[in-house]
């Protein structure tokens, strides 16, 4: 249920964005990600989209829709145009833009997964039908109360009124004030949903949750270990130019090495590979540290997903071009640093410029 949710909220954000004329034909330029039932993208595939156009109201019977065949990129993208599918019932060219509210449904694959208002295309729609089939007697024809003249081009009211452009601009630029409340209104909600939701469903591996990915789950199966999206760096080195020893040595205990490195090299910086990973504030939280050696094994155990899920929430894929500092040192000159493309740890000097990624517990 929480995948289906997220991929309808999606779908109806999109709706809402990413729409445009095209001049030549009318048609409205649309772009979506296509998702599964497990919120994965349905890539290279083929797939079947409706479209149905709705004035009034979101309820209202359509008055055109067509369908779409198109197939998805490497991220589950496609792009359509509304207007030029196969058309199932209605005329597209004879549509009343401009008169009532204007609502767009979208069927995947058979399902229905939304319903917007659109504002601004169906706006230049109606401005061009009426450039193509207005004139001043046509203005007038109205039921023009004031001797046939234009009144109010300041404030237009009437049927028959003109407007300035600083009018139609003002009214467009309320509309998008509108529009961006609304959006906001839609993030906030989806942000303290999904929040809900982690905190109800027990963690599994490549769930993105806690500002991460999980890639550790502790025996208990309601804790665990998530790494960060993204890299915090592709070249730093592990210490602040000082060697000393830091009594960073364990294994497992990340944050307590973290710890330890930050408590001898100095206050949190962004010159040296721990004080990088604790400076990070992914998605709000400050209680990051960087892995240890053992934590950098479990992520490299499940690189697959970690790189899949990173790439769906905007991140990175962990290279296998550079080795990646873990916070265990071995000397007060060495420090252990992790390669996941030949899955292996290695002794290496602490000048030398490696790869963070951070990583958090829940």
């Amino acid at each position: 249920m929480r995948t289906f949710l997220q991929t309808f909220v999606f779908l109806l954000c999109v709706s809402l964005t990413a729409y445009a004329q095209n001049p030549q034909q009318d048609f409205i330029n649309y772009q979506g990600v296509a998702s599964d039932s497990s919120g994965d993208p349905i890539t290279n595939s083929n797939i079947a989209i409706q479209i149905a156009l709705k004035f009034g109201s979101p309820t209202a019977t359509a008055s055109y829709i067509e369908n779409h065949s198109i197939a998805t990129d490497d991220n589950g993208l496609f792009n359509l145009q509304i207007g030029n599918g196969s058309a199932i019932s209605g005329t597209y060219n004879t549509l009343n833009w401009g008169e009532d509210a204007n609502y767009l449904t979208v069927s995947l694959n058979g399902t229905e997964v939304g319903t917007t208002e659109m504002t601004a295309v169906p706006y230049a729609l109606y401005a061009k039908r009426a450039d193509e089939s207005q004139n001043l007697a046509n203005v007038m024809a109205f039921g023009n109360s004031a001797n046939e003249q234009i009144k109010d081009v300041v404030n237009p009211t009437d049927n028959q009124d003109a407007a300035t452009k600083i009018y139609v601009d003002d009214e467009i630029a309320l509309n998008i004030a509108s529009f961006d409340a609304r959006l906001t209104g839609i993030e906030s909600v989806l942000a303290e949903l999904d929040a809900r939701i982690s905190a109800i469903e027990p963690p599994a591996i490549g769930q993105y949750r806690e500002g991460g990915i999980v890639f550790w789950i502790d025996p208990s199966g309601q804790h665990g270990l998530v790494c960060a999206v993204e890299d915090q760096s592709s070249a730093i080195q592990w210490y602040n130019g000082t060697s000393v020893t830091t009594g960073a040595t364990s294994f497992w205990d990340g944050s307590s090495n973290t710890d330890a490195i930050i408590a001898v090299q100095g206050p949190v910086e962004t010159d040296y590979a721990a004080g990088l990973a604790r400076a990070y504030t992914g998605s709000g939280y400050n209680d990051w540290f960087l892995p240890s050696q053992d934590q950098l094994e479990e992520m490299d155990n499940n690189m697959a997903i970690i790189n899949s899920k990173s790439l769906l929430h905007g991140g990175t894929e962990l290279s296998t071009t550079y080795g990646y500092w873990s916070s265990r040192e071995s000397s007060s000159s060495h420090a252990i640093l992790w390669s996941f493309s030949d899955r292996q740890a290695y002794n290496s000097n602490k000048v030398q410029l490696r790869g963070v990624r951070a990583i958090r517990a829940f």
